[in-house]
């Protein structure tokens, strides 16, 4: 009886020890330990931070004649585009040619585009490349700039449709995410463009409200006009005056020489969750005595931090 007993409690006692003592399973890396514990064994351990990102705009100008022709001035555009490989880039005055040729020459890079006019094909487009192998695209999309923003049009007594794209990246290392959004104002109604900062400022804050942002483009209106400053007013930033290093002259030559004092009409804007900006460069000059557009690019190195940091 005493023996039977005694081997009760210990039995008892050994069944507390089982229940209190944590297990460990032969192998983390099991099927089973990672169902238990919902971990994925090819998930991203935690999303980066900060990420450096190299941003570009770019007006390449529609086709004209001569040295002028987009067949002629291709290869210069995707010179510099391939210079400086930015981690995304907005064009401006992309048509079908300009959309199709650059992406025949730049493979590391894929795009999204919506011509203007119809849609569909006609017209310009404010296309956006990025780094196909370095970025998903989680979602990207398009809006007229008008009170009828989800279909062709224009508004306010804009001389052309106008158009804002945009995608959604992450980093497929980091886990890092961001938003660029890319467009072209008008240049014939003051109205439009004023119109134009409102509803793209509504835009950001309903599709992207909690992750960084960078707004490029040709906006047709100069630093430190009423427009420029509504658009800092809803919360945007000109890379420019954030960067250590920049250039202080005109974006837009008209393929002359710049005067002395004109300023940009291009900018790289850019929200919040900016940590630092370590230059922002008009690439400006010739490829061979021709210019590639009528436009120069800007190419802006910056530190974003993510929005769960903010």
């Amino acid at each position: 009886m005493y023996f039977k007993a005694m081997q009760a409690v210990i039995a008892f006692i050994m069944s507390l020890v089982a229940f209190f003592v944590p297990q460990t399973p032969a192998s983390n890396t099991s099927p089973s330990f990672y169902a238990l514990t919902n971990v994925n064994p090819n998930a991203i351990a935690e999303v980066a931070a900060t990420q450096d990102i190299k941003i570009m705009t770019y007006n390449v100008k529609i086709s004209g004649d001569g040295l002028r022709t987009v067949e002629k001035r291709i290869p210069l555009i995707v010179e510099t585009l391939s210079k400086n490989t930015p981690d995304s880039f907005g064009l401006q005055e992309a048509d079908k040619g300009w959309v199709e040729g650059i992406a025949a020459e730049m493979a590391d890079y894929a795009h999204i585009e919506k011509y203007r006019d119809d849609g569909i094909e006609k017209g310009e487009s404010s296309a956006i490349f990025y780094l196909k192998d370095k970025y998903d695209l989680i979602e990207s999309g398009h809006f007229w700039l008008s009170r009828t923003p989800d279909v062709p049009s224009k508004d306010w007594d804009a001389g052309h449709c106008r158009i804002c794209s945009y995608v959604i990246l992450k980093d497929k290392s980091t886990g890092f995410t961001y938003a660029h959004f890319n467009t072209h104002f008008d240049n014939a109604s003051a109205q439009a463009r004023t119109e134009s900062v409102a509803l793209i400022s509504a835009k950001i804050a309903e599709i992207a409200p909690d992750i960084p942002v960078v707004l490029t483009g040709d906006f047709n209106f100069s630093e430190g006009s009423g427009d420029y400053n509504n658009l800092l007013a809803c919360g945007l930033k000109d890379t420019k005056y954030l960067a250590e290093e920049y250039d202080d002259h005109a974006t837009y030559h008209g393929y002359h020489v710049i005067m002395p004092d004109t300023k940009p009409i291009d900018f790289v804007m850019v929200n919040g969750y900016v940590s630092s900006v370590k230059s922002s460069k008009i690439q400006s000059g010739t490829i061979d005595h021709i210019f590639a557009s009528d436009h120069f690019p800007i190419i802006v190195e910056m530190t974003l931090f993510n929005g769960g940091n903010k």
